[in-house]
C-alpha cells in the first residue's frame, strides 16, 4: 500500500462456542473496506491491490493458520 499501515490489523472475527476436543468450520467474511485506505489525492478510499496475507488464529498471540489471497 502506499501508504504506512500496521503490520497486523483485525479485519474480521467470528465467535463459536465449542465442547472440549469438538471442532467447526467457521466462515469469516473479510469486507473490502477492512483492506482499505484513504488515498489524500484523490479523496476517496482505495483497495488494496494484489496479494495480501491473511492470519487466523486464537488470539493475535496465537495465530495458527496463514495464507495469501488476491485482493
Amino acid at each position: 500500500m502506499p501508504v504506512p499501515t500496521p503490520a497486523v490489523q483485525l479485519a474480521g472475527f467470528g465467535r463459536v462456542e465449542l465442547e472440549p476436543g469438538a471442532s467447526e468450520r467457521v466462515a469469516v467474511a473479510i469486507p473490502r473496506d477492512a483492506v482499505s485506505y484513504y488515498d489524500v489525492e484523490s479523496h476517496d478510499f482505495v483497495s488494496a491491490q494484489g496479494a495480501v496475507e491473511v492470519h487466523v488464529g486464537a488470539s493475535s498471540a496465537d495465530l495458527r493458520l496463514s495464507g495469501t489471497v488476491q485482493a
